[in-house]
């Protein structure tokens, strides 16, 4: 039998270990004699940290863990851990959650209330400690990774649960517009993460989510306002270029952009069309021969095979290009004048340019 001489604490009461007796202890005159005698070991703090409390946490049940945590964190003994000792109680669940005292946690999986990224939690997500636990050891759960700050691994974490909460949306695009402005610069994300359904956005008025891929930011709205939901949250330019909005859609999204807006007569999305570059896509170009998109002035629209120059001077023609996209086809390296025909049949439509 092994005997063991321990501080007279009451947070210790608990502590056991296979054919050892501890002794509290707390005259020194008394500990130093047991010691003189050879009548008992008195480890050094750190060892008996390492050595007899946290193997006791490891197997007792969750009162005397939370006890024995009460003694471990105390900041005198919390400096006296080692880094494979820190790295032990990091993956341990003894951390009370607020709201539930029964549920215990490991530090690594609790989030500071009192830090920016717990905007970013829902309230019963059991991720808080308890009020009054986290008051005495704030210093010591910090030092055993409980979360402070917006870092890859949240992000990631925060992707993967808003992609499963489609009843929340409201509060979900506070937490979002949250994170988009604490953590401007986002790590690289994978494409599940663009495929993933996580962003609030609306179409005819109906809101949902959506995964970046299929949606966009108000600020293109011009663009795909036909043909994709928008989201009013305000993206800055690295979580766009992360979420691929600095580049274009999918070519039947930019095709069905330009349907509707020609059904609608809207020139104004022709015109943002144009201006972004998309149609000059190849995938894109190559289906443009035979739709009729190009906006007369009277309000009609026409085929690139319509169009011919104003100086080849054939007569009659029935309609101006309109003025809002004229400028685009007046340019040798535009869509139109590269399917310029030198001599129109007379059953065309001649729009001169």
């Amino acid at each position: 039998m092994r005997y063991v001489v321990i501080p007279d604490e009451s947070t210790l009461s608990d502590l056991w270990q296979p054919e050892t007796t501890f002794i509290s202890v707390s005259d020194p005159a008394a500990a130093s004699l047991l010691r003189t005698f050879s009548l008992a070991d008195i480890p050094l703090n750190s060892d008996l940290l390492e050595k007899y409390v946290i193997p006791t946490m490891s197997e007792c049940g969750d009162k005397a863990r939370i006890a024995l945590s009460k003694y471990i964190l105390q900041p005198r003994n919390a400096l006296d851990l080692s880094q494979k000792a820190q790295e032990i109680l990091k993956l341990l669940p003894f951390v009370p959650v607020h709201g539930k005292p029964s549920l215990l946690k490991c530090p690594s999986e609790l989030v500071d209330p009192e830090s920016t990224v717990a905007k970013l939690y829902f309230d019963d997500e059991s991720v808080f400690p308890d009020n009054k636990y986290l008051q005495e050891f704030r210093d010591s759960l910090h030092r055993l990774g409980m979360i402070t700050s917006i870092t890859e691994p949240v992000i990631f974490n925060r992707l993967d649960t808003y992609s499963k909460l489609p009843l929340q949306i409201d509060k979900l695009s506070e937490m979002l517009q949250h994170l988009f402005v604490a953590a401007p610069k986002p790590p690289e994300l994978e494409d599940r993460y663009v495929e993933l359904k996580w962003v609030p956005a609306s179409m005819g008025g109906v809101m949902t989510l959506c995964s970046p891929c299929d949606c966009r930011n108000s600020h293109q709205k011009a663009l795909v306002k036909y043909s994709m939901p928008l989201t009013e949250l305000e993206v800055g330019p690295w979580w766009s270029k992360q979420l691929g909005w600095d580049r274009a859609p999918a070519v039947h999204h930019i095709l069905k952009q330009l349907d509707e807006a020609v059904k609608h007569q809207d020139n104004e999305v022709i015109t943002a069309l144009l201006d972004s570059g998309w149609l000059y896509i190849d995938d894109v170009a190559n289906q443009l021969e035979d739709r009729a998109w190009i906006p007369g002035a009277s309000g009609g629209y026409y085929r690139h095979s319509d169009i011919f120059l104003r100086n080849a001077q054939y007569h009659p023609y029935i309609d101006n290009i309109s003025p809002q996209v004229a400028k685009y086809f007046n340019r040798s390296d535009t869509l139109a004048t590269g399917r310029v025909r030198p001599s129109p049949s007379a059953n065309k439509v001649f729009i001169p340019v």
